[in-house]
């Protein structure tokens, strides 16, 4: 495993003004990382860098374009530095299915939930993405297509931070809406 600290960042200004509209942000490949990995928040690039915090609308609208396993880490820590995290890979399996792990403070286990979504990936095209997390503990993450993933927690975590990787032989580029 190897920990790329170096991360291209692009800010694209679309309005006349000072209002960032979106972020794009390059993620090269963190290697075999798993929500188990000592140090995680060290390989995922979190949103508040950029004064983007998701958590306070419990949603938020990306692009990606990457051949297989983007991640999207939702922690209870702003910082990402949490053993409280809900960790969402999308095309995992080679681009064939959306892994949503799960890990606990005080749990031995990490919860492991799968949904089938071959090709949701695509290396040369950008693929639109919302997704939305409740109070209640149910989470979504909507595609182009529809519901691609709906799962609720009995003992919701309480998320404060977001944060995106690639990882498993994949790069990606992000691009993060952001409306203020």
């Amino acid at each position: 495993m190897r920990l790329n600290k170096e991360r291209n960042i692009l800010c694209n200004i679309l309005t006349a003004g000072y209002r960032v509209d979106q972020i794009w942000i390059k993620t090269e490949n963190s290697g075999y990382i798993t929500v188990e990995t000592p140090n995680l928040a060290n390989y995922y690039t979190s949103l508040s860098t950029f004064q983007i915090f998701p958590a306070t609308s419990r949603s938020f609208k990306f692009h990606v374009k990457a051949c297989s396993d983007a991640f999207v880490l939702l922690s209870a820590a702003i910082n990402l530095d949490s053993h409280d995290v809900y960790d969402v890979c999308i095309g995992g399996g080679f681009n064939t299915f959306i892994f949503l792990r799960i890990l606990r403070k005080g749990f031995n286990e990490v919860e492991d939930y799968e949904f089938d979504a071959p090709g949701i990936l695509n290396c040369t095209q950008y693929k639109t993405f919302v997704l939305d997390w409740e109070k209640s503990g149910r989470i979504t993450l909507t595609a182009e297509t529809g519901i691609v993933m709906d799962w609720t927690d009995t003992s919701p975590i309480p998320i404060k931070g977001v944060g995106l990787m690639t990882g498993w032989e994949s790069d990606g580029m992000w691009i993060v809406e952001h409306f203020l």
